[in-house]
């Protein structure tokens, strides 16, 4: 069997053994690390202007989606060489180079438009309202609130307000 066959095959079982362990986006489930050394999954940021979403792990796999939207959040589910496998919002999955994502991370407000507040309680100071598709940094989270930059308009959002976080899940 030729190295090149053996790749091949090699890169569609780790495609299919990728696809059943998928969490939903809210859900980390059972984390695992990488070959990278980082966790899976975990959310991600598009680095740059345009990025192509593949069908598979590498440059001859055709191009399924083009992401026009620089920070859009993405969750890595699963890993091969330089290739990490994404799923956006939406549910939709492919495959994108590593040069093209960033470990920034980012939440998606949903839902319609939501008060974004100076303090993790929805009694402190209104600072802005945000409409649903907006992308947002993230600074800092407890496990119900994320405090989030807009192009300089900062405050704190319920997690169930944004896509980009996993329930319960802690940073600063």
């Amino acid at each position: 069997m030729s190295p090149h066959l053996l790749k091949s095959m090699f890169t569609v079982f780790l495609f299919l053994l990728a696809t059943p362990l998928l969490a939903e986006p809210s859900e980390r489930g059972n984390e695992t690390i990488g070959d990278s050394g980082l966790a899976l999954p975990r959310f991600v940021s598009i680095s740059a202007d345009t990025a192509n979403m593949r069908t598979g792990p590498g440059e001859q796999h055709p191009i399924e989606w083009v992401y026009k939207r620089k920070l859009y959040p993405l969750e890595i589910i699963a890993e091969y060489d330089q290739w990490r496998q994404v799923r956006d919002i939406d549910g939709t999955m492919g495959w994108m180079h590593v040069v093209l994502l960033s470990g920034k991370r980012t939440g998606l407000v949903t839902g319609g438009t939501h008060t974004l507040f100076e303090k993790a309680n929805t009694t402190s100071f209104p600072t802005a309202h945000v409409q649903a598709g907006v992308v947002g940094e993230i600074l800092e989270c407890t496990p119900a609130w994320c405090r989030l930059d807009f192009d300089g308009t900062k405050g704190w959002l319920e997690t169930s307000q944004i896509w980009g976080t996993y329930i319960g899940e802690e940073f600063n």
